[in-house]
């Protein structure tokens, strides 16, 4: 338990720039931080959805409002992950073979493509927070058209077009649950592809396997040494039992990383498959953000991936 609290405690400090009141660092909690990352978006999330209510209970004015929701997730992580968007859309768009697209990715400096990429990315989450309010059922002219005080209230209290309810009617609670739950649903999406997806040689997540490709090839020691013999007798015997116990032990090892891998990833599909459905089932229609958000992940993900020839930090 204490390994977790240490990986919970790394993801905090690496994805996070709210201090942590409980700074801690272990590098053999290194392979759990992937497991945290969607708890980190729980944090995100639930700020994030909390000042959307209170936006509403001050009501402030939807320009400000959409302002505040659009940044608050960028300010919460440090803009850590504006960064890696506009270091893979440079790479991307430069249209280069994949060794210039990597050297690019890995650039320090901002080009054209990533400053206008970054402008349309905000420019789309503003518009997105400004434009959320349900949109009424009735139209304007529709009030000065003599409808009786019954039928007009049954038309306001009717959910807009398309819009369809789950176990749960209230599309503010959807709204305020939906917005927790997306950096949950995109975390645990980014954890999963770090696991399932080659990294590249260069990326950070590479050491997270490094043990496990160690053991792939077997060392030198099963290799060398026991052909060249030219003796028989106790030496060689002692030698051939102590590399059958190192090849044992390796392929225990293995079995080991391997077993742990998949239940890291039997993990994180479970958090994202509570993270997207849940929602879904209580608010219907209005429950889908997380879905939409986990697939629009994969979509852009897998175009990095498949164009910069691995995963990486950026990238995810």
């Amino acid at each position: 338990m204490k390994q977790w609290f240490y990986a919970f405690s790394m993801a905090w400090g690496m994805f996070l720039a709210i201090p942590n009141p409980f700074p801690k660092w272990d590098e053999a909690a290194r392979e759990r931080m992937l497991v945290c990352l969607p708890f980190v978006g729980v944090i995100v999330g639930g700020i994030w959805a909390l000042a959307a209510w209170f936006t509403g209970l001050i009501a402030l004015p939807r320009a400000v409002a959409a302002l505040l929701l659009a940044a608050l997730p960028w300010l919460l992580t440090g803009f850590i992950h504006l960064d890696g968007f506009s270091d893979v859309c440079d790479a991307m768009l430069s249209r280069r073979d994949l060794p210039e697209r990597q050297r690019i990715l890995k650039d320090p400096h901002c080009g054209a493509f990533g400053v206008i990429c970054l402008v349309l990315l905000i420019l789309a989450q503003f518009a997105v927070f400004f434009s959320a309010e349900q949109t009424p059922a009735v139209r304007p002219e529709q009030l000065m058209t003599g409808v009786s005080p019954d039928k007009l209230a049954e038309m306001l209290s009717a959910p807009a077009r398309g819009v369809r309810f789950g176990l749960v009617p209230n599309p503010r609670l959807a709204l305020l649950i939906s917005i927790g739950l997306i950096p949950v649903a995109v975390r645990a999406c980014a954890g999963l592809a770090v696991l399932s997806l080659r990294p590249m040689k260069t990326s950070q997540y590479a050491a997270l396997g490094a043990a496990e490709a160690e053991t792939a090839e077997p060392p030198e020691l099963k290799t060398e040494g026991v052909a060249d013999l030219s003796y028989r007798g106790k030496k060689k015997a002692k030698d051939e039992a102590a590399e059958t116990d190192e090849n044992a032990e390796l392929g225990s090892e293995k079995r080991l990383l391997r077993r742990t891998k998949r239940v890291h990833i039997l993990a994180l599909s479970l958090i994202l498959a509570a993270a997207v459905i849940a929602p879904a089932v209580l608010f219907g229609t209005l429950g889908l953000a997380p879905a939409a958000a986990a697939l629009g992940y994969w979509l852009f993900a897998f175009i990095g991936y498949r164009n910069l020839g691995g995963m990486n930090g950026d990238i995810s």
